[in-house]
């Protein structure tokens, strides 16, 4: 592939692949979750995954894996309830940023929400109200949607996300 540079990451059914795009090579990195994404520099990825812990349906847990291009975990955490959507690290790669429906959200009354997870699995903020389409900012704020609105909000603290425009 002439003038191509580059790798591509992908999910093929059982695994992440690694495709370099100069050579046409593949190579598998680790078995897939349910979910993956890797870090802006393709260097870490991070997957949810459920992982039964018993018969009983609520023992039902969901975990969030991060791993190296080796296929090595790094870390990982275990949540009750259920992940959806693609979970996405943040710039920095100490926070996870994924739509986490839980039963115990009290006023949001088992709705999904994106949520921010430290890597050891602590929440660091939920956004209640706002719809599961959400990316990081190169500099580690947020971007939620909500109707036809887009906003900006910090990972960490407690400020209100600010409304950056109307579709």
């Amino acid at each position: 592939n002439p003038g191509v540079s580059g790798k591509l990451f992908m999910s093929a059914p059982g695994s992440f692949i690694e495709f370099d795009l100069p050579t046409g090579l593949s190579r598998v990195i680790r078995p897939s979750g349910s979910a993956f994404s890797p870090s802006l520099d393709g260097q870490e990825f991070v997957l949810t995954n459920q992982f039964v812990a018993g018969l009983d349906a609520g023992d039902d847990r969901e975990e969030v894996v991060f791993f190296g291009r080796d296929g090595r975990s790094s870390s990982r955490f275990l949540q009750l309830d259920a992940f959806g959507g693609i979970p996405l690290l943040s710039p920095n790669k100490q926070y996870v940023l994924v739509e986490w429906h839980s039963i115990d959200f009290g006023d949001a009354g088992g709705v999904s929400v994106p949520t921010v997870f430290a890597r050891d699995g602590s929440i660091v903020r939920r956004f209640e109200g706002y719809k599961n389409d959400y990316a990081w900012f190169p500099d580690g704020d947020i971007l939620l949607s909500r109707g036809d609105s887009f906003y900006r909000a910090t990972a960490t603290g407690s400020a209100a996300p600010q409304l950056i425009a109307r579709a």
